[in-house]
């Protein structure tokens, strides 16, 4: 799971294999890669980070270093959302919040915000995001996504 993990093994075979988490966060799976290869140096290693997830967490820590703030939109259970705000969050040092729904924008002070980063988690459907957004532009903005919209599977 993470850098710590790696001081707990005690492999004495030579043959390692490593692969990761899809939805991991790029940033960890490179420090971990790293010790892996200090401990490890023959180590064989997979990244399966998938390309999207990557490219979405880079762009997010780009875009989030020009705004005032930054918003995930997706479910506050899944892995993949909690590593967009922590990513955020720790390479540019600023807050960013979780938004699960339009009511979750009702926590968050938009006074003296003047910009907003907006990402999502990978299986976030489209029409929440986009209603996020519509509430963001337009306070007056009413909710016309039906309970479906909001059903939950299991977390990333």
């Amino acid at each position: 799971n993470n850098i710590n993990d790696i001081n707990k093994l005690d492999i004495k075979n030579d043959k390692i294999f490593f692969t990761n988490q899809t939805t991991m966060s790029y940033f960890d799976t490179l420090d971990i890669i790293a010790s892996l290869k200090n401990k490890y140096p023959n180590i064989i290693i997979k990244e399966d980070i998938c390309t999207a997830t990557k490219m979405r967490q880079l762009a997010f820590v780009e875009s989030s270093k020009k705004t005032d703030i930054s918003l995930v939109v997706g479910d506050k259970l899944s892995n993949n959302t909690k590593n967009l705000v922590w990513i955020c969050e720790h390479f540019n040092n600023k807050k960013c919040f979780l938004v699960e729904s339009i009511d979750d924008l009702k926590n968050i002070d938009f006074s003296n915000v003047n910009s907003i980063s907006i990402t999502s988690g990978a299986s976030t459907p489209k029409i929440i995001v986009d209603e996020v957004i519509n509430k963001i532009n337009n306070p007056l903005h009413v909710s016309n996504i039906k309970k479906i919209d909001y059903i939950k599977t299991k977390a990333n």
